[in-house]
């Protein structure tokens, strides 16, 4: 919880100071906050991982109620986040004195911004605060890999460096960060790998470039945020993109060549879409802390939380009956993060737990028998240490469930994945982490998928499949890929990853794309069918081809799920079904109307998918 005190306590220009903290509010839309005013002050109560946010200095009538109200902020173990709106104001009163300010004066000077652009630093405090009071969901300084191609985005890429740079992020940009003799590309994987988003910059040139082509899937398949950029050119043609990251650019900069104020403001503007997406990771992680304690309940397991700022829980094992003489009950550490952990977050939790008295003191003596920082951009599992592991939330979820029997397991059951982007901003960003949620918790629960050629979706399966089941994902990846989209060296290239099934090329693209559907779905031998997203109707501009795919699915008898949430044809679908005379059977799918409706409202595609696998497999 963030305790927003109002300007209108403090001595400050109000117009300003509102106008930074609307632009503030407006990036916290996940994210509880209070408004308290001076009837609320004595009422505010901040607790552990809370955080208060106020501006220098409060007048005179206030200085007291709210020096009291910081002290016991500070006490209660609450983060203090002064604000100075100009230079003369930068140390805070009283019990903040110490702390230093977000100062105003100087974010707009670095980014060379007048006054009336304060909504763009109000964005910047935004991310601050959240990197400060939930520092293992959100970083204040964002690990931003630079993906272009040199031959004409180099000029670009090293003025919005520079800019990113005077914004003290963290950037990884090949032509500076990798020294000469280095493996280039082990550099730039492992680089990839850490980084909490990837600034895609398209120039004219870029669909030309391999390596751009396997950042991005690289990128997708692990689940990291991309921010589109595209760069126009004054002239010449662009090259089609290979691998797409989405349907539509994030941003559109008309000149391909940017002056150090215009890349400033392309800076801000790519940060402020960046800290969007990420915040994606966190609602997954805080999904499946919710499952966990469900788990906990119905196991007579414990949940003790030691740290809220940091997200340090103990889990504390149900007894076990496998001995008839009292055992200690198994004891695990999880910290949750909505980002990559890296080496520091490990060293941190280390430092956390020996100053507990928890250990780890040395290997033979801590008070724990797992740390385990739980990763929501991992795709597989990655040992840290001999005490620690970075995992997935939902491979961990897995873990804990019930072990199933595994005798008849032989058969992979296949889902027919059936999905493209719809237009809309939001739905955009919803759809490549609901396919990447549902297609790895498809492959981690033992089956395969059955899918079409998708310029985002397939890259996306590849390099995901590849990591959880390494040379296994070409028998359990199956694509049908129409030759109207792919040239004969595309189609060798993705079958080092996936079974490649080509279909036919006919005279017109929508023909093509009957004859792969067709294909696809008589000849799959898919048990289900999942729909994700998809495009509308557009007010009549459009025939959506999802219709066409679930038609033929049910046609072959084939169960269909609608996965709504992220919005797109199939929420379209999923409300049409639930109005018809005997709401959902027409999708053959023998779910409950309760689940149905579940799976047509849930961000928890996680848990939708292990309910889609246990109705259709019965396991």
């Amino acid at each position: 919880m963030l305790h927003l005190l109002s300007p209108a306590l403090s001595d400050v220009d109000q117009r300003q100071a509102a106008a930074l903290l609307d632009a503030a509010k407006a990036e916290w839309d996940d994210i509880p906050f209070s408004d308290v005013s001076a009837g609320s002050l004595d009422r505010c109560q901040p607790s552990d991982g809370d955080g208060v946010v106020f501006f220098n200095p409060p007048l005179d009538e206030h200085a007291q109620a709210v020096d009291l109200l910081l002290a016991e902020a500070t006490e209660a173990g609450a983060v203090i986040l002064p604000i100075a709106m100009d230079s003369e104001h930068r140390r805070p009163p009283g019990a903040a004195g110490e702390l230093q300010s977000f100062d105003v004066v100087d974010q707009l000077r670095r980014r060379e911004l007048t006054a009336e652009q304060l909504p763009i630093v109000g964005a910047a405090f935004a991310r601050e605060a959240l990197g400060v009071t939930m520092p293992t969901f959100v970083k204040s300084r964002l690990r931003i890999f630079l993906c272009h191609r040199r031959r004409d985005g180099e000029a670009v890429t090293a003025e919005l460096d520079a800019a990113l740079q005077v914004r003290h992020e963290h950037v990884f940009r090949d032509l500076i960060d990798i020294q000469i003799a280095e493996r280039a590309q082990e550099r730039i994987e492992a680089h990839l790998a850490g980084a909490d988003v990837l600034v895609f910059l398209d120039t004219p040139d870029a669909g030309e470039s391999w390596w751009v082509a396997r950042e991005l899937e690289i990128a997708l398949g692990r689940n990291i945020p991309v921010v589109w950029v595209r760069l126009h050119a004054a002239e010449g043609e662009r090259e089609q993109l290979t691998v797409k990251p989405g349907a539509e650019p994030h941003i559109e900069v008309q000149d391909a060549e940017l002056s150090r104020g215009e890349a400033g403001l392309l800076a801000d503007e790519i940060l402020r879409v960046a800290a969007r997406l990420a915040s994606q990771h966190g609602r997954t992680t805080m999904q499946a802390l919710r499952r966990l304690k469900v788990w906990a309940a119905e196991q007579r397991a414990e949940i003790e939380l030691l740290n809220a700022r940091q997200q340090i829980f103990q889990l504390r094992h149900p007894p076990s009956a496998a001995r008839a003489y009292p055992l200690r009950p198994a004891s695990d550490v999880l910290q949750l993060f909505g980002r990559a952990p890296d080496d520091s977050d490990r060293e941190s939790l280390e430092m956390f737990l020996a100053e507990r008295g928890m250990g780890p003191h040395d290997h033979e003596c801590r008070a724990f028998d797992a740390a385990i920082l739980l990763d929501p951009t991992g795709t597989g599992q990655r040992a840290l240490g001999e005490w620690s592991v970075t995992e997935h939330p939902d491979r961990l979820l897995s873990y804990l469930a019930p072990k199933r029997d595994r005798a008849h397991d032989s058969a992979s059951p296949r889902l027919l994945l059936l999905g493209a982007f719809p237009t809309g901003d939001y739905a955009r960003d919803q759809i490549t982490p609901a396919v990447h949620a549902a297609a790895t918790t498809w492959l981690r629960l033992g089956g395969s998928i059955v899918c079409g050629g998708h310029p985002t979706f397939v890259p996306l399966l590849a390099s995901a499949s590849a990591a959880i089941l390494g040379d296994a994902c070409r028998e359990r990846l199956i694509v049908y890929q129409s030759e109207w989209f792919a040239a004969p060296a595309q189609l060798h290239e993705l079958a080092e990853h996936a079974t490649v099934i080509p279909t036919e090329r006919r005279d017109s693209r929508e023909e093509s794309l009957t004859v792969m559907r067709n294909a696809m779905i008589s000849d799959g031998n898919a048990v289900v069918a999942l729909a994700i997203g998809g495009r509308t109707h557009e007010a009549g501009t459009h025939v959506p081809g999802i219709d066409e795919e679930i038609e033929l699915a049910r046609a072959q008898g084939i169960p269909v799920y609608l996965l709504g949430a992220p919005g797109g044809q199939a929420a379209v679908l999923a409300a049409k079904a639930a109005n018809e005379t005997n709401p959902w059977t027409s999708l053959g799918n023998g779910l409950d109307r309760a689940s149905n409706e579940l799976l047509a409202g849930t961000e928890e595609y996680e848990r939708a998918v292990e309910l889609i696998w246990e109705a259709s497999t019965g396991r």
